[in-house]
């Protein structure tokens, strides 16, 4: 199977997310997001507008992303170094919106709340059941 392909057996869909973005005084901040995969390798979550989350990311893009499937501790996971971006817009929130984040946020449509966009420029993928260094995928 082609490593990209491995990699989406991971991301795509809804996941709980370890997100990792650089807060206060340059330390990281890592917190857990619900994150939805698609097959152009981009991650969407929502976020409330004044949370420091979406405060980091538009004082510094750059964020870091673990993704394991939540199963089995021999099950392949994904880390990634993103670029991650605040949306406002209507027509993103309406694009990105997963339903299933309605009963943290209310509906897509709610001002207070943003879509979240991350989009993978390195991501190491690790099959623990390989024994082998993690594969590296660079986007192009």
């Amino acid at each position: 199977m082609e490593l990209q392909e491995k990699i989406l057996d991971v991301i795509r869909g809804m996941h709980v997310a370890a997100v990792g973005t650089v807060g206060d005084r340059g330390v990281p901040a890592v917190r857990h997001m619900v994150l939805t995969g698609a097959d152009d390798m981009m991650l969407a979550g929502g976020a409330r507008i004044g949370s420091d989350t979406v405060a980091q990311l538009r004082r510094t893009p750059h964020a870091g992303i673990a993704i394991w499937s939540e199963k089995a501790f021999t099950d392949p996971y994904v880390q990634m170094q993103v670029m991650g971006g605040v949306h406002e817009d209507r027509e993103t929130k309406l694009e990105y919106w997963d339903p299933a984040w309605e009963k943290y946020f209310g509906p897509a449509d709610n001002p207070d709340v943003v879509v979240l966009l991350f989009r993978p420029e390195l991501i190491e993928y690790y099959d623990p059941r390989a024994l082998v260094s993690p594969e590296v995928w660079r986007r192009p």
